[in-house]
């Protein structure tokens, strides 16, 4: 079988991060090899990671002088530098382009002409939180794209609903990234406990972990709201709020730390990025976790505490028909308003809300186990 040639179109962070691991086994497994297609400046740090999964790394290292640092100027040339490199591309079997910026719209028939398949693959904030001036730079390239992809089912058809795309003429799937710290993580869950991990931690408290970032999505204050409200025993626990990242952090923080000061309940907000196997420690301490946001999609954080055993407080709204219809039990509700109510419950009832967490982890895990995530991924490349 001849080799297949991919190539990836996104950020260094989010190649990093979601879409390398998954590519590294595909091409272990698989007669295939990828290049990526940096739309920004990279280190040669993050090159040399690159080259570690990646046939080549090409970036876009436009010219760095006076001219450049005026930011209009600055972006022009971005842009025109990126023109000049899809021109220069080779032909490809595949190009997929995960996360589209508006501005690729202006490289995405280059990049239609130099393969014989154009995958987009949406990640969340690139459709939910953009302008219609945004959305109509994301329907160019849709238009020319072959298949269209998202992390799950629900956040696809919200896609093909709002750009009216017809099912029987434009593919799609349920790309789901391989998440290569879950399997540490599993791990860690056969050799600790949460006894374990609070003594390691020093907590000698029940804990309520609020959010897993400092984003304004969060909604930290109506979770601090219905906390104060609640008929919580302040000597009992201890409220962790984690906000080392996320868009708005830096005002969330302050104004958490306004709502909490002079409150005599036990907080933690923490600011700064925790070593991983103290972050791995903080979700199996984590008796009951609150997760509210007004987007968000299969975050690790969210799963490694649904497999960690936390009792978990869910919107309903949030994208994750598939766990529920996979039998992941949270406590979900409709509405932040709804909040206090479920606190006051799972506080009450908690052994009961605790054991029925016990089928999570297996469900979890078989969720995020290679075997299962690939199969789409192969297909989607025709790989068999």
């Amino acid at each position: 079988m001849q080799t297949k040639k991919v190539l990836i179109v996104s950020e260094s962070h989010l190649i990093k991060t979601f879409v390398s691991p998954t590519l590294s086994r595909l091409k272990n497994e698989h007669n295939v090899l990828f290049d990526c297609f940096i739309i920004s400046p990279i280190s040669n740090e993050d090159r040399l990671a690159h080259k570690r999964t990646f046939n080549h790394v090409i970036s876009n290292e436009y010219i760095n002088g006076p001219l450049t640092k005026i930011r209009k100027i600055g972006i022009l040339f971005s842009f025109f530098n990126l023109w000049k490199i899809s021109r220069n591309l080779p032909k490809y079997d595949i190009v997929h382009i995960h996360y589209h910026h508006w501005y690729i719209a202006l490289i995405s028939k280059i990049l239609r002409r130099k393969c014989s398949k154009l995958i987009i693959s949406f990640f969340g904030s690139d459709f939910n939180e953009v302008s219609k001036f945004h959305h109509f730079f994301n329907k160019r390239s849709i238009g020319l794209a072959d298949t269209i992809c998202a992390t799950n089912p629900v956040f696809l058809s919200k896609i093909f609903n709002f750009y009216y795309l017809d099912a029987k003429r434009k593919a799609s799937s349920v790309l789901f990234p391989l998440m290569s710290s879950f399997s540490e993580f599993e791990d860690f869950l056969k050799n600790n406990d949460s006894i374990m991990a609070k003594n390691a931690l020093n907590l000698d408290k029940k804990i309520i972990t609020c959010g897993y970032n400092g984003a304004r999505i969060v909604q930290h204050q109506s979770i601090w709201k219905s906390i104060v409200e609640s008929k919580i025993k302040k000597e009992e626990y201890k409220v962790i709020f984690p906000m080392t990242y996320g868009t708005g952090k830096a005002e969330s923080i302050n104004n958490l730390k306004q709502s909490v000061a002079g409150n005599n309940f036990d907080v933690s907000i923490i600011e700064d990025y925790l070593e991983i196997n103290d972050l791995r420690r903080l979700r199996l301490s984590t008796d009951i976790f609150i997760h509210i946001q007004t987007r968000d999609q299969f975050s690790a954080s969210m799963l490694e505490h649904l497999a960690a055993g936390s009792v978990s407080i869910i919107g309903k709204w949030l994208p994750y028909d598939l766990l529920r219809e996979k039998g992941v039990y949270a406590v979900w509700i409709n509405s932040p308003d709804e909040l206090t109510e479920a606190l006051n419950n799972v506080i009450s009832n908690f052994q009961v809300h605790k054991d029925r967490t016990s089928v999570n982890r297996r469900i979890i895990l078989d969720l995020v186990d290679w075997n299962n995530i690939k199969k789409d991924w192969v297909k989607v490349y025709s790989l068999n």
